[in-house]
Order: C-alpha cells, then structure tokens, then sequence
C-alpha cells in the first residue's frame, strides 16, 4: 500500500490552510488510482471535489474514424491513429475507451491539478487530459481541462 500524501496550503484563497490528503486506493500493472480529500480545518468538513472521470467525460467530445480517434475540447481536436496501438479496428475499439485508468493528483500553486488517461485497450494510453480546479461554493469545480502538454511530446 502507498503512503498517504497530505498537505497544508490555501486552496480556496481564504488566508487560511486546508488539509489535501492523496490517497492511493489502487495501482498495478497498467493502473493507477488516487482519490483526493480536502478537509477545511476550522470546520473539519470534507470539500467536495467534483470527479475527474465526470469531468473528462462530460467536456472532453470523441469522435471516430476507421482508425482514429479524435478527442475535441475546448474547439481544438487531437487525433490519435489506433494502427500501432493494436490490432483491433477502430469500431472495435472505441467500445473499450476508458477514461481513468491513471488518475493522479497533486497540488501545485495552491492549486489542486489531476490527470486522467484516455485508453482504447489495457496497454495503449492515448493521451492523458489535466484538470486544474477552483474553488465555489459547490466545492472544488473544474477551472481548467486540457491535454497534458507533457505527453503531448
């Protein structure tokens, strides 16, 4: 089992620091899972953070041609040829596109930031979206989703 990771540091720009706890809650060949806990410490209340998977999933617009799949966001598109990541077509497998098989997060700038992979099949990672979040009343909110320019390369 990981070790947890937590963190003192001001997510919501209040003056004040919360409690950020990254919990590992499975990993393995070809998998990875992290869940994020944010614990206002005056109140000691939980703060929702919206899930990563959702969020990918309900901005992020796929697209399929034989044997490509283009994911749209934000009114870009990336394309992704699926000829060398197996030997399935690609009617075959957009069936399987899975979002979250790696989710990370961590804390940069106060800010909570999360990656979600996008896969077509257990050994072909596509690409990998990031998520920066804010904070509203709601709890910590997407303020920010793009393709992870790091894999991008």
């Amino acid at each position: 089992m990981k070790t947890p990771n937590m963190q003192l540091c001001d997510l919501n720009d209040d003056g004040k620091e919360e409690l950020a706890t990254i919990l590992t809650t499975g990993y393995g060949t070809g998998f990875l899972e992290q869940k994020i806990h944010v614990v206002d410490l005056e109140t000691m209340d939980e703060v929702k953070v919206d899930d990563p998977v959702e969020v990918t999933k309900n901005n992020v617009k796929t697209y399929l041609s034989s044997d490509t799949v283009v994911f749209s966001l934000n009114g870009e598109d990336f394309s992704y040829s699926l000829e060398d990541k197996a030997s399935n077509t690609a009617e075959e497998e957009f069936k399987n596109l899975t979002y979250g098989t790696f989710i990370t997060h961590y804390v940069e700038n106060n800010k909570i930031k999360t990656k979600v992979d996008a896969r077509t099949n257990p050994n072909s990672s596509l690409t990998q979206f990031e998520i920066t979040y804010k904070y509203s009343e709601e709890g910590f909110i997407p303020e920010n989703l793009k393709i992870d320019s790091e894999r991008e390369k």
